[in-house]
């Protein structure tokens, strides 16, 4: 009888090793496993790494050869956008680098994965602790606490340098066992957020309690007519105000707050909120152009159709930045996405709140100093943004690091400032020029440079 097919993932791991390696999907994982997911795979004797999927394959394995398994899959949906694994593979070879050090540089370090051995008390354990030293027993009376600890808690609440040793010995009695847990690091952030109860929706109702606060308890009266001035300014998109906002207004205080909650006039909830703010001042159109700008702006379109990496030079405050304006606002009314590249030490507030001050909502920033789960939000905007079924564009201005962000529909590559040597990553590998390399991914995608 000839061997079964079975499916199979060739996977990148976020280490320095040479290629892909292959694990078998399981029967009830074969639906999730796809190109661009994160799965959670084994590898060594006890580590777990978050791999990225780069092909999903059928195929007859080898005689005598064993394989390991998918253990999960992380992602409803690809985390990649398409083309990004061929241009990792692309800077694999370029830059001579493995693909797993790309994909160390490319993702976010919190959409990665650590892995951490955790102790547990093994269920088959009859209780006799003949034998045991100080630290055993210190350790089993910590575990019977927690149920499990990981190796550094260990070593921090026994108050040494190095755990496993200890473990060693109690695995080796069968006293404990041990196991590896990956820890997703990306948690959405919660605001709390009050909203009117549904019973105060009729009006005379609502009078009624507003004349007894009143009388009774100003304080908490000041806080409903603040909640409902919040309502009346947002009109049909309502959902609560969040419970920072309402502690704002003058001699609010929480007891005041917390009375209403018990009393059952507010509602209190919980919502996610991003962490990115969203620019709330107004938007304004790009100014009109002088004359030498409208010339470069001319000499620059008929190059650009041409398909051609135009340079435009020009002396510090010559208004090339007003160009760069007027091209973004073609791309983003397109539903085109752009990339604005500038060196680290140009990400200044003011050439932020001058792009802002066009493109308002549709720009994102991405630079070193967001912090993980900012830049995971900033990563999941662009890979929504890439989405064929969006209509929307999106600005992205960052330093080099932004050039790994998720961006299939990119209609325009900005690098500005391009000989600046912050352009070129020095170490650890991928050691790349991202100004060279932005060439390489618009040029896959058609777009202008």
């Amino acid at each position: 009888m000839a061997p079964s097919r079975m499916f199979f993932a060739d996977v990148i791991l976020p280490l320095p090793l040479s290629g892909t390696f292959s694990y078998v999907i399981p029967s009830h994982l074969e639906l999730q496993v796809k190109t661009g997911v994160r799965v959670v795979v084994p590898f060594g004797k006890h580590k777990i790494y978050a791999a990225i999927v780069q092909e999903v394959k059928a195929s007859v394995p080898p005689v005598g050869q064993s394989f390991k398994e998918i253990m999960d899959v992380l992602d409803p949906a690809p985390v990649l956008a398409s083309g990004q694994l061929d241009f990792w593979r692309w800077m694999s070879d370029y830059y001579l680098c493995t693909p797993g050090e790309v994909m160390a540089a490319a993702l976010p370090v919190a959409l990665r994965l650590q892995s951490e051995t955790s102790v547990c008390i093994n269920p088959t354990f009859d209780g006799d602790v003949t034998g045991f030293n100080e630290r055993e027993l210190g350790m089993l009376e910590l575990l019977q606490q927690k149920n499990s600890l990981t190796l550094k808690e260990l070593a921090r609440l026994l108050q040494v340098r190095e755990a496993i040793p200890l473990v060693r010995n109690l695995i080796a009695r069968g006293v404990v066992d041990v196991h590896e847990e990956v820890e997703e690091r990306v948690r959405p952030k919660m605001i709390e957020v009050i909203s009117l109860s549904d019973r105060l929706s009729d009006e005379s109702e609502l009078g009624k309690i507003l004349d007894k606060l009143e009388r009774k308890a100003p304080r908490q009266c000041d806080l409903v007519m603040a909640l409902l001035h919040h309502r009346n300014m947002a009109g049909e998109v309502f959902d609560g105000v969040p419970r920072s906002t309402l502690m704002k207004i003058p001699d609010a205080s929480a007891s005041a707050l917390s009375a209403l909650v018990k009393s059952g006039v507010f509602e209190l909830s919980k919502r996610v909120e991003g962490r990115l703010k969203a620019y709330q001042g107004k938007i304004m159109p790009p100014a009109a152009l002088n004359p030498h700008q409208i010339q470069a702006l001319h000499e620059a379109d008929l190059a650009l159709e041409q398909g051609r990496v135009t340079l435009l030079h020009g002396v510090t405050s010559s208004g090339k930045t007003e160009l760069y304006i007027h091209l973004i606002a073609r791309q983003l009314e397109a539903g085109k996405q752009v990339l604005y590249l500038v060196p680290e030490i140009a990400l200044t507030t003011q050439l932020i709140l001058r792009l802002q001050r066009h493109f308002g909502p549709s720009m994102l920033v991405y630079h070193s100093r967001f912090n993980e789960q900012e830049r995971v939000e900033v990563w999941n905007s662009a890979l929504a943004n890439s989405n064929p079924a969006s209509h929307e564009g999106k600005l992205i201005v960052g330093a080099r690091s932004a050039l790994f962000l998720p961006l299939s529909k990119l209609g325009l590559v900005i690098v500005d400032e391009e000989h600046d040597p912050s352009y070129k990553q020095v170490d650890p590998a991928p050691r790349y020029n991202a100004r060279d390399s932005a060439i390489v991914i618009a040029q896959r995608q058609d777009a202008q440079v």
